[in-house]
């Protein structure tokens, strides 16, 4: 059946070339306004036009956007978003200017936008991209700005970050944060509440676990995960995905509860047929999940490990894909930690402290993990035109990392683009 594939002609796209911009606007209209603001605002009809229409000021006027400018000067910025919330939120965008078909992107629905707009939501949205030694950094930020609420602050936690100086400095990726319970609970809130849809989807998720597992998903398992936590990958060996291990760092305030649903685990994975055995790594004890596999002499080799869990420290749990990954995060000699690595320095340096976590690739060893396995390099694909032209461009992006974090005055989101320098 074929599917209608969007017409791209916009209408009502309208263009003005002045000596000095290029500006673009949905209809006609909206220019003529601007050109007869910019005409009022200028010279002698300045003063002429605040005493006819004193209410009406200027954008360069307000406040809010002399900060971003002020911003966009400190910061040098190559691109400026400015954007008003309240605004935004009230624009409508015309129908006739979108392209015909249909289009697969949600649009807010209009009981949000009422109580958004019921709770005065406002502010100002900024966002800045500019150039350092590093490479290029994006920040964006949501000014509260008179605004009655505010999104909290990112508090100061002692040991912060401390599950980095546990994972390698070759790690492919890593996501931390704090709180997955606190997390869990405000997404299942909003799901509860969204709609009949996702509401009766977060009972079946719940409903399954507990059919499958006898564990209540929330109480047993997301708890105790009330500590600083990070999902990596990182190289490995014995792993089921040959060249890459899996896992999750998770600090907790609870581990006998933690023990209690892991060993609850290790039952039902075990009454599935697989074996549950305590391996040695490092010279502490690990719990592995393993099954055999027909070998090339078609015997049963006796086990693969698929996945393992133990305690790298007494409040640690390290949940990874198989033994081989938990050898490079429990006690491993000699260790070159992720948290001392220069790249992950380079990458992080100019972020806010504190911040709620990182998000960080290495792009470069990501790359080089992606030619090896699917055999982008040498004869056949490697030769391939496009990928030899793309290969240098993204040979030159070192890392890919960003953070959040609140203050009294904003929401900030920033990231970065790690360059490797020119050697020219």
């Amino acid at each position: 059946m074929p599917i209608p594939s969007p017409s791209l002609a916009y209408q009502g796209l309208a263009l003005a070339m002045l000596p000095d911009a290029l500006v673009v606007a949905e209809n006609p209209a909206a220019i003529q306004q601007f050109l007869t603001y910019r005409q009022e605002y200028a010279g002698v009809d300045r003063k002429l036009a605040e005493a006819v229409r004193p209410a009406r000021r200027s954008l360069a006027e307000s406040r809010e956007f002399q900060r971003t400018l002020a911003n966009r000067a400190e910061t040098q910025a190559l691109i400026t978003v400015y954007g008003n919330a309240l605004e935004l939120l009230n624009y409508e965008l015309p129908t006739e200017s979108l392209p015909e078909g249909e289009w697969p992107v949600p649009s807010p629905g209009s009981d949000l936008v009422q109580s958004l707009q019921a709770m005065n939501f406002g502010g100002t949205l900024e966002g800045v991209v500019y150039p350092t030694v590093q490479g290029i950094q994006v920040r964006g930020r949501y000014y509260y700005d008179a605004v009655p609420y505010t999104l909290g602050l990112t508090p100061p936690r002692s040991g912060a970050d401390s599950l980095l100086a546990l994972l390698p400095a070759s790690t492919f990726l890593v996501a931390s944060g704090y709180d997955l319970a606190g997390f869990w609970q405000g997404i299942a809130m909003a799901l509860e509440v969204a709609s009949e849809f996702t509401r009766n989807g977060l009972d079946s998720l719940r409903s399954g676990f507990t059919a499958a597992t006898g564990l209540d998903l929330d109480r047993d398992v997301l708890s105790w995960m009330d500590g600083e936590f990070a999902i990596t990958a990182i190289p490995a060996t014995q792993t089921p995905l040959m060249y890459v291990g899996l896992g999750m760092l998770v600090e907790t305030s609870d581990r006998p509860t933690a023990e209690t649903t892991l060993t609850a685990l290790d039952q039902v994975m075990a009454n599935l047929g697989n074996t549950v055995a305590i391996r040695t790594v490092n010279q502490q004890s690990v719990a592995s999940w393993e099954f055999a596999y027909p070998s090339a002499d078609e015997g049963l080799v006796p086990y693969l490990s698929f996945f393992s869990h133990g305690w790298p420290m007494e409040d640690t749990l390290a949940l990874m894909s198989g033994i081989g990954p938990m050898e490079s995060i429990i006690a491993p000699s000699p260790h070159d930690p992720l948290a001392d690595y220069f790249l992950f320095e380079q990458a992080t340096a100019s972020f806010p402290q504190p911040n709620n976590g990182y998000f960080y690739v290495n792009v470069g060893a990501t790359l080089s993990l992606i030619y090896s396995a699917f055999g982008i390099h040498g004869s056949g694909l490697g030769e391939n035109y496009f990928f030899a032209q793309v290969k240098p461009i993204l040979g030159g992006v070192r890392t890919l990392s960003a953070t959040t974090a609140q203050t009294h005055r904003y929401l900030e989101i920033n990231g970065l683009v790690g360059l490797a320098p020119n050697r020219d």
